[in-house]
């Protein structure tokens, strides 16, 4: 067989290698397509892309092989160019389909480089095939090409995954750096296997039903793959342009929410329709004193186990009602697996997609401290600082609420007023600290005397202490515990390596018979308190319409 050799028309080789740099960009750009898309989205980006790349691939490789002249006619096997197209978009499947994984590594960015260059290979190799004359390679040139499309798309699939995530500022010439790049190397390999072969003045017939295109006919056949291609391109760049901006502002709403969700001071859980948890912030993780793996994807129901007995039933029909389109509030308390238990004030908000519910936020705070401060306040508010007994505002409250009852029933009660005799001297010798201490002592001996029995022991002031004894049915009862009180009050008082002797003045007035109501009863046993001061204090009296006169 005669040895023939070929001249390459220069114009046409830069053409070949434009259309390789376009595939090869526009394949980089859609990579972050293929990444970011779901379900069907992600299977037409990935057909898309394939497309794309496939396509600029073969009609590169048949430019290139246009740009070659033989000085034979040169015809070619039909069906095998199409074999040839077939390959070139399987193997750029291949490639976008390894790009689009949410990870690469580099055992599979190796296994996908030996598939894509296995396909441009093939696709390149049946190509020449397609040509209806021998042809003989040189093993080393032949082994070289191959080496060639393996480094080559190699680079490929690592330059895709590098730009996957979106065009970003500058990244437009580093994307056309590198499709240069890879272009180059598309190209490379093409021509690399072009000079492996050598032609021969010798016929073939055509494999597959003898239909055949000759070089005319396929410049034709190219130059409409050619431009489709081009087409494709263009409408790629510019449709993934476009999407780019929509994902770009829709990644920057996600992220925002995000911020929102991660950083909000209230813990928040989803549930969805099936209620099971489907996400929740650290916050919610932080009061409940769950684990992520706790809680992810299982039934809402288990969060019932946290709160107290009292609250799951309401709870329950609350979280109901927000499926229902409602948003609720209310106040609960959890005990958390280490025994700690939280007052919560939680709001129930039914999550909405088109109209229809699709679920539910938890909003939950934790307001134990603001609970305990509430409380705190609202003891100070009616007891006194010093000895934490009840003051005058809920001393006057609770005689009002024993009046009522007492109408009611017929049950007599009796109000005490307790003055400490010669606290005075204590106070002024000692000085004030030494005199709370020594109050404080007053009102423990005071409690003492009263425990077991329904009696309140307030503080009005000073050293001024009054009692109501409720369920007082006898006179004696009330007099054996003014007298106990008398007797617990004489006892020393050790203050400063020093022994204090004090007694108590006490007055005691009898609903209704020296009273009907609070102040006519506080002024009465007043009155009788004052009585006993004059006979020179120490001991009890009870009101009289003598001392009233």
């Amino acid at each position: 067989m005669e040895h023939i050799h070929g001249t390459y028309d220069s114009s046409l080789v830069v053409f070949s290698y434009i259309i390789a740099l376009a595939a090869s960009y526009t394949a980089l750009d859609l990579a972050g397509r293929v990444t970011s898309a779901k379900g069907r989205a992600r299977r037409g980006w990935l057909l898309f892309g394939a497309c794309i790349m496939g396509m600029g691939i073969w009609s590169m490789h048949f430019v290139g092989m246009l740009a070659f002249s033989l000085p034979v006619p040169a015809v070619y096997d039909v069906i095998l160019v199409i074999v040839s197209l077939v390959a070139a978009v399987g193997a750029s499947y291949v490639a976008m389909f390894a790009v689009g994984r949410d990870k690469l590594t580099g055992l599979q960015l190796l296994a996908g480089g030996a598939l894509l260059a296995a396909g441009v290979s093939v696709m390149h190799y049946v190509g020449m095939a397609a040509m209806l004359i021998h042809i003989t390679y040189d093993p080393v040139i032949f082994t070289l090409s191959i080496i060639i499309a393996l480094g080559a798309s190699i680079a490929a699939l690592w330059l895709a995954v590098y730009f996957r995530k979106g065009v970003k500022r500058g990244e437009l010439w580093q994307k056309l750096g590198s499709g240069a790049i890879m272009g180059a190397a598309i190209a490379g390999m093409h021509y690399t296997g072009m000079h492996a072969a050598s032609f021969h003045n010798a016929f073939k017939e055509a494999l597959f039903y003898g239909i055949v295109l000759n070089q005319s006919w396929l410049a034709y056949f190219i130059a409409g793959g050619t431009l489709f291609t081009l087409v494709l391109s263009i409408f790629g760049m510019y449709f993934a342009k476009r999407l780019a901006g929509k994902d770009s502002e829709l990644e920057q709403s996600e992220k925002w929410y995000k911020s929102l969700y991660e950083n909000n001071q209230d813990g928040i859980i989803s549930v969805d329709l099936q209620c099971r948890i489907i996400s929740c912030n650290p916050i919610a993780l932080e009061i409940t004193g769950c684990t992520k793996k706790q809680l992810y994807m299982q039934p809402i129901g288990m969060l019932s186990g946290l709160l107290v007995p009292e609250d799951r039933e309401r709870a329950g029909e609350i979280f109901i009602k927000a499926f229902q389109g409602e948003t609720l509030s209310h106040e609960t308390a959890i005990v958390r697996h280490d025994g700690q238990k939280l007052e919560l004030s939680v709001t129930n908000v039914p999550v909405t997609v088109d109209g229809q519910v699709a679920g539910s936020y938890i909003i939950f705070r934790n307001i134990t401290e603001e609970k305990n401060a509430k409380q705190k306040i609202n003891h100070l508010a009616f007891h006194d600082e010093l000895t934490g007994l009840p003051n005058r505002r809920l001393f006057n409250q609770a005689i009002d609420v024993a009046i009522g009852e007492s109408r009611d029933t017929g049950e007599t009660f009796a109000v005490l007023v307790l003055d400490i005799d010669r606290f005075k001297v204590i106070n002024d010798s000692l000085g004030h600290t030494y005199g709370d201490q020594f109050l404080k002592e007053v009102s423990a001996r005071i409690q003492a005397c009263t425990a077991g029995r329904d009696v309140m022991v307030a503080r009005m002031g000073g050293d001024e202490f009054t009692l109501l004894c409720r369920g007082c049915g006898r006179e004696s009862d009330v007099t054996e515990l003014a007298g106990r009180i008398v007797s617990a009050i004489q006892v020393p008082y050790r203050l400063m390596e020093n022994d204090f002797f004090v007694s108590a003045s006490i007055g005691i007035a009898i609903f209704p018979e020296h009273g009907t109501d609070a102040v006519q009863l506080m002024k009465n046993a007043d009155s009788a308190m004052y009585e006993v001061k004059k006979k020179g204090k120490n001991g009890f009296e009870y009101f009289s319409s003598k001392l009233d006169k």
